[in-house]
């Protein structure tokens, strides 16, 4: 049970991955669309886990007795339940998710305002995704590592276009980072924290 949010969130991140690399056989609304419901898809799976790390510990208090049993009504209120797993895992996944709706929202604001220069149509919910899915509480706000590592992969390849290549005009684009580095951080979050 352990590994089933990160295989889930690997298995989201991979299919996001082949769905960039083999772009060309993928009509543009098409793309968006399946990275929107990629979104989706992680927020819906993120709440059913809440839902069933919830009862799970119902169940467990209530088969552990005393003094488990008085965290359950009719000695405490049920809202104690919610709210011990909302704070020990739904929190976070509620932080990187207004993170990833706040890119979405300003990258989609800002790429419509300048002609869609800096992102492609669905390149923006793919890294809201990969946000989102980096705000497991294992990994440590691992989504804060990502975005440095996406800012420092960009600055670093903008470099590489500009001063090595010295091709001012041409633009690096972060398409790709996106979900290589989520995919590069749950792998290596996953071994730092296992082993």
């Amino acid at each position: 049970m352990n590994y089933l949010v990160p295989l889930s969130s690997l298995g989201v991140l991979c299919s996001l991955f082949f769905l960039q690399v083999f772009r060309k056989n993928v009509s543009d609304k098409m793309r968006v669309l399946i990275s929107k419901w990629a979104f989706i898809f992680s927020m819906l799976g993120v709440v059913f886990w809440y839902i069933f790390l919830t009862a799970s510990q119902y169940f467990l208090w209530i088969q552990s007795g005393a003094p488990f049993i008085y965290f359950l009504p009719p000695h405490e209120s049920i809202l104690y339940l919610f709210q011990y797993h909302f704070v020990r895992f739904l929190m976070y996944y509620c932080i990187s998710f207004i993170i990833g709706i706040l890119l979405v929202f300003y990258g989609r604001r800002y790429n419509k305002k300048f002609s869609s220069k800096f992102f492609e149509d669905e390149e923006l919910y793919i890294g809201g995704v990969a946000i989102f899915l980096l705000g497991n509480p294992a990994w440590m706000y691992g989504w804060i590592f990502y975005l440095i590592a996406v800012f420092l992969g960009g600055l670093i390849g903008t470099v590489y276009i500009n001063k090595i290549q010295k091709k001012p005009e041409e633009r690096f684009s972060l398409y790709y980072l996106w979900s290589t580095l989520a995919i590069i951080a749950i792998i290596i979050s996953e071994l730092v924290i296992r082993n």
